[in-house]
């Protein structure tokens, strides 16, 4: 079981009591978007948005009307039947322009950065959809220097295989495009959530062994767990991320 297949965004949407994948949950969103005036307006892309959660939470609450795309399409399927309301395609965030052909006005994404093996190709396709006036933010881990000394494994293959870095993030955001307006460090959130998190894991895991079995139970603990290790020794952070189209 991979934590980023459908049975895994199941399996983390039982421990955060709602449809999502990112630590924090509705706390997280409202932090990311504390600044951000409501407008129903506004029309918003979630990219990377599994289950259709934050897209959901960010509509009835005011932000602004919200397209989900992701590669999982069974997680597409099950947005689709769960927000009847809200749009959400199955794609390749590379291939986006090509799927969908609307501009945004804003662009979101919450810890799914950090999965994209092609960082740049990815940000230069989120810039065909962003309209001039139009702001992403990113919400994701960041490498404070030590994380890939003792990266987390799973199935062979670093946990979080891309974690933001800085320097070298501003760079590729230039290289594609935008202009990068403010970061926000939160690792002391991080730590608070994932923390919060691991408490709910042993609360939950009648729930999660009938969903995927001991391995599931097993394949959690050590996971979040390492990750918030890796978050309390200083090796990884979080941050929010602002940046704007260059003009």
């Amino acid at each position: 079981m991979r934590m980023n297949s459908f049975i895994g965004k199941k399996i983390l949407s039982i421990i955060r009591n709602g449809n999502y994948a990112h630590p924090g949950e509705e706390e997280a969103i409202e932090l990311t978007f504390r600044n951000i005036p409501k407008d129903k307006n506004r029309l918003m892309l979630d990219i990377g948005c599994g289950r259709g959660g934050t897209a959901h939470y960010l509509h009835t609450h005011g932000w602004g009307n919200v397209v989900g795309v992701d590669i999982d399409s069974e997680s597409i399927h099950y947005a689709n039947q769960q927000y009847a309301s809200l749009d959400f395609f199955a794609c390749n965030i590379v291939d986006i322009s090509k799927s969908i052909e609307r501009k945004f006005d804003l662009l979101y994404l919450f810890n799914s950065f950090y999965a994209f093996d092609n960082q740049l190709a990815a940000l230069e396709s989120l810039r065909k959809v962003a309209k001039a006036s139009s702001t992403l933010h990113i919400f994701d881990y960041i490498d404070l220097g030590d994380y890939f000394k003792e990266p987390i494994i799973e199935a062979g293959a670093p946990f979080l295989p891309h974690p933001l870095k800085n320097g070298h993030f501003e760079n590729m955001m230039g290289k594609a495009g935008w202009s990068l307006s403010k970061t926000t460090d939160i690792t002391l959130k991080y730590e608070q959530w994932y923390s919060q998190f691991m408490t709910k894991v042993h609360q939950k895991h009648k729930e999660i062994i009938e969903i995927g079995g001991e391995d599931a139970m097993e394949t959690v603990c050590r996971l979040y767990g390492g990750l918030l290790e890796s978050i309390q020794k200083g090796m990884l952070g979080g941050v929010i991320v602002e940046a704007k189209p260059k003009q």
